[in-house]
């Protein structure tokens, strides 16, 4: 019998790619509105806020085209998503095929109007990505064109750091708000902003942020366009501020930290006490919540260091502190910082906590007594920011988000039902239900009437300022008692901590704080029956100048939790209730910051009273039924002959003669016009395109031993690789080939990928030619053809199984140099591996 020969081999050729696994639970129905500029696309359950998207894009694209005067060429695209899961599972911005580790000449990605976006759980974080994705768009082909033929080769590539580029998209987005007030402060005064160049992550993002600030302000921002062009034309971030505000920057960055050294110079350092520091934070680490149990024995905290998410318990009584729950593996990913939330029974005998995992939501039971957890589903909604017990502990309210909504509802534990107690766009956080009234629940919206209409609208308007408001689940109305005090401050996690007493966290002086608040009211008017105003008194009981990120407050004479950010560290704090006392008015002194924010809301809120009177008027003049249009104009006006009116010119000229002096303000109460909504369709785009000269080869196969002769080495050659994929980057298809120096040793690829669903599919062609000897000094050619078929079940993003079936077929020519030579034959190899 005559047996073939079976050769083994360690190594396929296939670079493989790790920790870059994009978990699929479930397949979308992709549908998309398309506009004048952008399209947005958004699946079965996102209509809403696809809505609210085009209505906010279409605005603010137009004033960050003003801003930098530049009209954005090409269209941009949204992809939208519920929540941060679901843009987890999108194949959007994976990287494979190895286009960044091995490809060591770089490539340029054709492809850079396209935007994903998420919903964190309020509008006004939302809008901020929006208007941060455009900036981008707008800056990158400001940069780098949005032509073709400018966009291939990576010598029009410019080296931007985080604190450039994304510091200035921040800041051109979103100006300046109390968490990067926050974060700036604290890198300033800690030192850590001393080298921006060595600042990475959200450290480099905010400290760009401050320094954008620093140039609009002292140099005015009409000069930022003229910087992005500049860099561009040099190609030098340097030379750009050089040629344009006539300064190096190395001087602009002294300026710019002796500018916030003066800003924060009279800042407490508060607080400065470390022996209420429970918890401080490792690098990188996160903390996220804090929850006192009602009878002030237990601390419970979250913290999430890139995605590894864990709860832990502070027993008062012991001083010890253990992790009850661990979830997620630890990479470098967009995190979700939101999860697990929190809460405790009244009897503060269970913690209750609600996680995201894989693509729905688990309620956690963890009893303190027995250290045991129970879990159970937690169905229908999209995701949960906030929740709290009601005094029996039989129900939970929850503000929760539900097709890119964020609302309250009342959650029955035993029967697991809800009951939704508002429906609108207004932002409803940080429910609580009140003891002393255990039908009445405390919440902080940003809404800007006191009526439920419960219509759902996208594009009803909302207020920037969060106030408190209570709602008497029993009543079942449709009207919320507003706890008004003053204007233009906003109030969050308020929470009950005596009869007609609350205790929440406030921005009055520029910087989150701890207030107490006592609950009030008087007669407003009486008709026939006794109409009353509703108002709190509050006093401030921190004087910190740090933010106050989180707070648990529960009784008035008991433990308090809070988490701050501090010298660059998250810390758990915790004290006692009757150790904070009122702060004097005269060491409260308010920041730039807040009387700047003060100035702008005033001006806002004169706007907007304006404007509504000009609607109102306007609504009066052309009712028409009334009276005739013209009755509401000027009477026995002169008649100008050579620029007659005619009646029906009237209604427009009288319009634009009325509000001569108010053409800034906005006065459309309508809606944008929606187009029809089309269905997607797959359909492909150029991805990259990748030229290099170096010396490496298409795709590292593994070459035959020969003897102990030397392997083949490829030499110097030119290396073209692209990529075609489609919108949502579910199928891609690579093609490229490498020409050597004697246009003989030549290699070329495929590669078609399918990444939808559960099973991630590809398959690859290679085929490689290349020059050896052996050790008689036999010259030979070999023809290597490579075929693999290639499945990968995704796991985790770390963690997946994948096997690959490959075939391989060499021919190997021996070339001719003798007569024993010329008759050699020709050797055919073929290889099978799994």
């Amino acid at each position: 019998m005559i047996f073939p020969i079976a050769e083994g081999q360690f190594y396929n050729g296939h670079q493989m790619t790790f920790g870059k696994n994009r978990v699929q639970y479930y397949d979308f129905y992709w549908q998309f509105y398309r506009f004048e500029n952008f399209d947005c696309y958004f699946n079965e359950f996102g209509r809403d806020i696809a809505q609210f998207t085009a209505q906010f894009a279409s605005k603010k694209l137009e004033e960050i085209e003003d801003y930098f005067d530049y009209t954005l060429e090409k269209r941009i695209i949204f992809i939208i998503y519920n929540k941060n899961n679901e843009y987890r599972q999108s194949n959007i911005g994976l990287t494979t095929f190895d286009e960044e580790t091995y490809n060591t000449g770089g490539f340029s990605r054709i492809i850079k109007n396209k935007v994903m976006l998420f919903y964190e759980g309020d509008h006004e974080a939302y809008e901020k990505q929006i208007a941060a994705s455009i900036t981008e768009v707008i800056i990158n082909e400001m940069l780098y064109n949005a032509e073709f033929k400018d966009r291939i080769t990576s010598s029009s590539q410019i080296y931007l750091p985080d604190w450039y580029l994304k510091g200035l998209v921040n800041y051109v987005a979103d100006g300046w708000d109390f968490e990067v007030e926050n974060r700036v402060k604290d890198g300033i005064k800690s030192g850590k902003y001393k080298n921006i160049s060595h600042l990475e992550y959200d450290d480099a993002i905010y400290a760009g942020q401050s320094f954008w600030r620093f140039i609009g302000r002292k140099y005015g921002d009409a000069l930022i366009p003229n910087i992005i062009y500049l860099t561009k034309i040099y190609k030098n971030i340097d030379d750009g501020f050089l040629y344009v505000l006539g300064v190096k920057l190395k001087e602009l960055l002294k300026e710019w930290r002796e500018y916030y050294k003066q800003e924060y110079s009279s800042d407490k350092q508060q607080p400065n006490d470390e022996n209420n520091v429970l918890k401080k934070s490792k690098k990188e680490q996160i903390y996220q919540q804090v929850k006192v149990s009602p009878d002030g024995r237990y601390i419970s905290y979250v913290t999430n260091d890139w995605g590894r998410k864990k709860v832990w318990l502070y027993d008062k009584t012991t001083g010890k502190i253990k992790a009850i729950f661990r979830a997620e593996p630890k990479y470098e990913h967009k995190t979700d910082n939101t999860y697990p939330v929190i809460g405790w029974h009244p009897t503060s005998k269970i913690l209750t906590f609600i996680n995201e995992e894989k693509a729905g939501m688990v309620i956690y039971f963890y009893r303190t007594d027995e250290k045991k957890t129970e879990k159970r589903n937690f169905l229908y909604f999209d995701k949960v920011l906030d929740f709290s017990y009601s005094p029996e502990g039989s129900r939970i309210v929850i503000s929760a988000v539900k097709d890119g909504i964020t609302d309250i509802y009342i959650h029955t534990i035993s029967s697991g039902t809800n009951e939704q107690i508002t429906r609108d766009v207004a932002d409803d956080l940080n429910p609580s239900f009140l003891k002393d009234s255990p039908n009445e629940i405390i919440f902080s919206s940003n809404r800007l009437s006191d009526t439920l209409l419960n219509n759902g609208d996208p594009f009803e308007r909302i207020s920037p300022i969060f106030d408190l408001f209570t709602y008497n689940v029993e009543k079942k109305n449709n009207i919320l008692t507003r706890l008004s005090e003053g204007q233009y401050a906003s109030r969050y996690q308020a929470s009950e901590t005596g009869a007609n007493r609350f205790s929440y966290i406030g921005d009055n002086n520029g910087v989150l704080n701890r207030y107490n608040a006592v609950f009030d009211s008087s007669i407003s008017y009486i008709d026939t029956t006794t109409h009353y105003r509703y108002f709190i008194n509050s006093i401030p009981v921190t004087n910190y100048d740090r933010n106050i990120l989180d707070h648990s407050v529960l009784n008035p004479s008991d433990t308090y939790g809070e988490v701050i950010f501090q010298n660059g560290k998250y810390k758990v704090r915790k004290g006692e209730v009757n150790e904070m006392k009122r702060i004097p008015d005269n060491e409260i002194i308010k920041t730039n910051f807040r009387k700047e924010l003060d100035k702008k809301y005033h001006k806002a809120d004169s706007v907007e009273r304006i404007r509504k009177w000009l609607v109102e008027e306007d609504k009066r003049r052309r009712d028409t039924l009334k009276k005739p249009l013209y009755e509401y104009y000027v009477k026995n006006e002169p008649i100008n002959i050579n620029h007659y009116i005619f009646e029906k010119e009237k209604q427009n000229y009288y319009d634009q003669l009325w509000r001569k002096n108010y053409m800034d303000i906005d006065l459309d109460t309508g809606k944008i016009a929606l187009p029809l909504i089309r269905i997607y369709e797959t359909s492909f785009y150029n991805n990259y395109i990748a030229n290099q000269i170096d010396f490496t080869f298409l795709n590292n196969s593994y070459q035959v031993f020969n003897g102990g002769a030397d392997y083949f080495n490829p030499g110097i050659n030119m290396l073209t690789r692209f990529g075609i994929l489609d919108l949502l980057e579910d199928y891609r298809i690579t093609a490229g080939f490498r020409f050597s120096g004697n246009f003989d040793s030549n290699e070329y690829l495929l590669s078609v990928e399918n990444l939808k669903g559960k099973f991630d599919k590809q398959f690859i062609f290679y085929r490689q030619a290349y020059f050896s000897s052996d050790e008689a000094g036999d010259l030979f050619k070999t023809h290597t053809h490579n075929v693999y078929i290639s499945y990968a079940k995704p796991i985790t993003p770390v963690f997946a199984l994948k096997g690959t079936l490959s075939y391989r077929y060499d021919r190997q020519v021996t070339l001719s140099q003798d007569l024993i030579s010329l008759k050699a034959p020709t050797i055919n190899k073929h290889c099978v591996s799994l």
